[in-house]
């Protein structure tokens, strides 16, 4: 149970911080991302929390 929650939240930083350091190319249009940008860092943030014992 617990690896299988680590892999996981594993996973989701991975791609939270691929969406935050993507290549221009890969990025999304500018209106949505600076939504997205404004939590961004509290997910990760929050993420990191859920997963420190």
């Amino acid at each position: 149970m617990r690896e299988t929650q680590n892999a996981a939240l594993t996973a989701e930083i991975a791609r939270l911080k691929r969406l935050q350091f993507a290549a221009r190319t890969k990025r999304m249009d500018p209106d949505p991302r600076q939504l997205f940008e404004q939590t961004l860092a509290a997910d990760i943030a929050a993420v990191e929390r859920s997963w420190r014992p």
